[in-house]
């Protein structure tokens, strides 16, 4: 037996926290995850699984736009004539209470109802149930005692789109316990909802393949989906990469020699490396933090604060349909080395002030405009303004 474990899709999200981006890199970014999972699909055929799981979030909402659910339609049509029958969870992004409406999809296509449901059925000769449930409302409690015990199939498989904490009256992403999943004595879990890839127990396997295309900076590196094969008696995956547009963050040092032009080719030069040495990416956005450890020169520090720096340079790859350079932070060494940025003292800022709730009564009025209400909902928008207000803060603690 094999199959392939993917989840979070996240058809029709927008990349978090970008802004002037050139005419040649902004198609890639519409299509990512499509093309992401356009290439799985295509793996899917040629590896001639007996099936494909889809661990939750398919759509980044329950409404999602016409062109997603067009190429869904189509990609899961491919997977019908090639005989892949394919087996979803709906997750708290892509929510549906199924009793009232439903998605409409090819007939090698199944979705598992609100209620915990096991699906049975054979592989040459070998009997399979999966026990899975979708999301009927964004948020859900725990659902796994509802999970059933192994009986005398061949292979059981749980799929859960869900959060792993023992806090269940705290989480509200159907949360479960790694000791829970095990006393059901299941073959494999296929987990979705953590966007990181994250192995939490290798016997059984349960396993997070993370999201298939990044979506902000938090997101970044090799994205991809699980193989799993039998194997001596056991199901054993295999984590296979897709090129997708990567996230990266550089780190670079100001030297005290350092002008506007020596540290632009400094950047430039760090930039093209980093593009000629990518694996597994079709495309890369790239942050750049410069690190310095001494006072430099005020005019040079204000043009990389004030964004003149990055424009001249996003200028210079204007053409470049493989990097995206989105943002330049200037992080001051100095200032953390003589202890008067107090660590302890920014932590307590951070979950005092730059949260969602927070930031959100301060825009006050603005939210009432439906494109500021979603660009404050987004994570890269609070980490934008924390990354501002640091910069402002050590620029003033510095003394200059």
């Amino acid at each position: 037996m094999k199959f392939i474990h993917t989840a979070d899709l996240h058809l029709d999200s927008p990349f978090e926290g970008l802004k002037n981006i050139p005419n040649t890199f902004f198609k890639q970014l519409y299509t990512a995850s499509m093309t992401a999972f356009t290439e799985i699909v295509d793996e899917a055929i040629k590896q001639t699984v007996d099936f494909v799981l889809i661990a939750g979030d398919v759509y980044d909402n329950p409404h999602p736009g016409v062109a997603a659910q067009l190429f869904l339609q189509k990609e899961f049509t491919k997977l019908q004539e090639a005989g892949v029958p394919v087996y979803i969870c709906l997750g708290n992004h892509d929510y549906l209470n199924l009793d009232e409406g439903t998605f409409v999809y090819p007939d090698n296509v199944y979705v598992f109802p609100n209620q915990v449901t096991t699906k049975s059925f054979f592989v040459e000769s070998q009997s399979v149930s999966i026990t899975s449930f979708s999301y009927g409302r964004q948020w859900v409690k725990n659902q796994t005692e509802s999970f059933p015990h192994k009986d005398f199939e061949k292979w059981h498989i749980g799929m859960i789109h869900g959060e792993c904490s023992n806090e269940y009256e705290k989480v509200r992403y159907a949360p479960f316990s790694i000791s829970e999943l095990k006393s059901k004595n299941y073959d494999y879990w296929a987990l979705g909802h953590i966007h990181k890839r994250e192995v939490l127990s290798k016997e059984p396997p349960i396993i997070y393949p993370g999201n298939i295309q990044g979506k902000n900076i938090k997101e970044s590196g090799v994205k991809g989906y699980y193989l799993v094969e039998e194997k001596e008696g056991k199901l054993t995956p295999h984590f296979c990469p897709v090129n997708t547009i990567q996230w990266s963050e550089i780190h670079l040092k100001i030297t005290k020699e350092d002008t506007f032009t020596t540290l632009q080719n400094k950047v430039v030069a760090e930039l093209m490396a980093v593009e000629e040495q990518k694996t597994f990416a079709r495309a890369l956005i790239i942050r750049v933090v410069l690190k310095v450890s001494f006072t430099i020169e005020a005019g040079l520090k204000e043009r990389i604060i004030n964004g003149m720096f990055l424009q001249q340079l996003q200028n210079g790859f204007q053409s470049n349909k493989n990097l995206f350079l989105y943002e330049i932070i200037l992080k001051n060494l100095k200032v953390q080395q003589n202890n008067i940025w107090d660590m302890e003292t920014e932590k307590r800022a951070d979950s005092l002030v730059f949260q969602a709730n927070n930031l959100y009564q301060l825009a006050d009025n603005l939210v009432q405009y439906q494109f500021i209400e979603k660009h404050f909902l987004q994570s890269a928008t609070i980490e934008n303004i924390k990354n501002k207000s640091k910069a402002y803060l050590e620029t003033e603690m510095d003394g200059d």
